[in-house]
């Protein structure tokens, strides 16, 4: 009898426990502001998260990094948090092209891809954790003819995919692009340019699909299906473009 009361008694004492931690769930659940809870709708988190910004971190979120980050690494390329809270105290919109080491005056000048994802996962993880809203930081590189950074596969410059008129290549070709960049924490690349190659005296004639409307047009959207995939919300090894 003693045994069954004493066990009654622990299995009480286990559901209250249980109890217990789904109400602090729920409670931190509620607690939580609602631009950070996903089950809401898109529109309601972005008035939330506007109405809780002020000045200087609505600013910050138009900022885009990219040779000015000296403070945020070493001579190698190394994270240095003690740099951080004068860039980023605020939150930053975008840090461009992590894959240099952009603003030191000695060492490497690039990183390779496993220093990459390091680099990026140490910046997002100290804006998350030590701003006041934590939003997190977009990184984007380039990704023209496959993503531009060490060790990345490069293919045909885009005026030479053009001549190939086949669009469902570049698609393919872009996908690959679009994975290599999520490997190393990157959601946008700057891509593609959709102008028309009319006059060859321009520079950087290289970086368009050709001289026809239609066949620009339609190689545009190969590249970007090859990015972001055929639907939304992105899915894994997509990313964005500008």
């Amino acid at each position: 009898m003693l045994a069954a009361r004493t066990l009654q008694r622990a299995a009480i004492a286990a559901a209250g426990l249980a109890v217990a931690a789904v109400s602090a769930a729920v409670l931190s659940a509620q607690s939580a502001p609602a631009y950070k809870d996903a089950s809401r709708p898109v529109a309601e988190r972005v008035a939330d998260l506007i109405g809780r910004m002020t000045l200087e971190e609505k600013v910050a979120q138009l900022e885009a990094r990219w040779t000015t980050l000296k403070p945020l690494q070493d001579a190698e390329g190394n994270f240095v948090a003690a740099g951080a809270p004068g860039l980023l105290g605020q939150g930053l919109g975008q840090l461009a092209r992590p894959s240099e080491i952009g603003g030191t005056e000695a060492g490497p000048h690039v990183r390779g891809p496993r220093r990459h994802a390091e680099f990026v996962n140490a910046v997002q993880k100290w804006v998350l954790e030590n701003t006041r809203l934590g939003i997190p930081v977009m990184f984007h590189e380039e990704a023209l003819h496959g993503f531009v950074a060490p060790e990345a596969t490069s293919f045909p410059v885009p005026l030479a995919l053009g001549a190939t008129w086949n669009p469902a290549l570049v698609e393919r070709i872009m996908s690959v692009a679009a994975k290599e960049a999520r490997a190393r924490g990157c959601q946008i690349v700057l891509s593609p340019v959709v102008d028309l190659a009319r006059d060859p005296r321009w520079g950087r004639i290289e970086e368009l699909y050709g001289e026809d409307p239609y066949l620009v047009s339609e190689f545009g959207i190969a590249a970007v299906h090859g990015y972001q995939g055929r639907s939304l919300p992105l899915g894994p090894g997509r990313c964005s473009r500008r």
